[in-house]
């Protein structure tokens, strides 16, 4: 009977070990999506654009939602493993009475800094800007083969 409920007493705490490793996963979780920084930089009237980045084999595809831009408007800087982006809008974006503190904050411009999952060669960029949706296909870096 004595092993029984050892037994019992192992299997009963595995499996509650696994709910609080479930219960600190989610903790996680949501401490990353709070403690982000905000999209804006009031102080420089600035919003930061929505990023979507794959990796192929052989480059890197980064779409960056552009809204009110247009192409002649924005500025690239990419480096071997970094890219900026800086877009002035057409029009100001207006927000009015938002938040605690902000009464009344303009915005006239979309600014990303973004850090690139591997390098990338920065002759090597193709990009095209549809409909407000702009497309970078970044060469990844070749490596030097070694003997």
């Amino acid at each position: 009977m004595k092993k029984e409920v050892s037994w019992w007493r192992r299997s009963t705490r595995r499996f509650f070990d696994e709910f609080e490793e479930l219960r600190q996963e989610i903790e996680e979780a949501f401490e990353e999506l709070v403690s982000e920084r905000p999209m804006w930089d009031v102080t420089e009237h600035a919003l930061e654009p929505l990023v979507e980045i794959h990796e192929r084999p052989n480059d890197i595809v980064v779409m960056v939602d552009l809204p009110l831009v247009r192409k002649e408007d924005i500025d690239l800087k990419v480096d071997e493993d970094s890219l900026v982006i800086n877009a002035k809008m057409r029009e100001g974006v207006r927000f009015r009475r938002w938040g605690t503190y902000q009464k009344d904050c303009e915005f006239g411009c979309l600014k990303k800094h973004i850090r690139l999952p591997v390098d990338v060669d920065p002759d090597q960029v193709k990009a095209t800007f549809r409909r407000g949706v702009l497309t970078l296909e970044l060469a990844k870096k070749k490596r030097k083969a070694t003997p």
